[in-house]
């Protein structure tokens, strides 16, 4: 998916940027890629340990890998 791949792109250039981490981890939500999706919401939460939404979607990805 090339939104994902712009995404992986923009993580990497902006390692210390939490949104960059949040979008990469609901674009994976999105792609059903929900491993992925925890280690860049787990990623994000390193750098921003408070936010709120990387906590939201870390806890979105771990209800769906229950799921499987």
């Amino acid at each position: 998916d090339v939104a994902v791949q712009e995404a992986e792109t923009a993580r990497r250039e902006r390692p210390y940027d939490p949104s960059a981490a949040l979008d990469l981890g609901w674009l994976h939500i999105r792609a059903g890629s929900h491993a992925a999706a925890l280690a860049a919401f787990d990623q994000g939460l390193r750098i921003s340990s408070g936010d709120t939404g990387l906590a939201h979607g870390r806890a979105r990805a771990l209800l769906e890998l229950d799921r499987r």
